[in-house]
């Protein structure tokens, strides 16, 4: 399907539909250093824009969801959701919430990591 003929199919039913991009290679360049990655200038926008139109827009990457809130200026309310360390992480307009269950085993893995 060429580009023309999915944004038809896309926009077809906007409030039905999901976009879900991951971030390194998609949204930014691939980097020698994770923290050099930078959304592709206009990326932001262009997500934000997309998520007031469609109805679910998402980052899901690796990465913590802070660093998409960081990178992607996820700060304020908005539809643009971000999962982050492979959907264990989940925030839309900034607040970082858990996946179900993960809450109970911070502090036995905050203990692992300290050892």
């Amino acid at each position: 399907m060429n580009a023309g003929k999915a944004a038809a199919w896309l926009s077809a039913r906007p409030g039905g539909t999901g976009l879900f991009t991951d971030f390194d290679g998609t949204l930014s360049d691939i980097v020698p250093y994770p923290e050099q990655a930078r959304p592709l200038p206009g990326a932001a926008a262009l997500l934000k824009s997309l998520a007031a139109t469609f109805g679910v827009v998402a980052v899901v990457s690796g990465r913590p969801v802070s660093f998409l809130i960081d990178r992607l200026d996820l700060r304020s309310p908005g539809r643009l959701h971000a999962y982050g360390l492979h959907g264990l992480q989940h925030t839309i307009g900034g607040e970082i919430e858990l996946a179900p269950g993960l809450a109970e085993w911070v502090p036995p893995m905050a203990s692992v990591v300290a050892a």
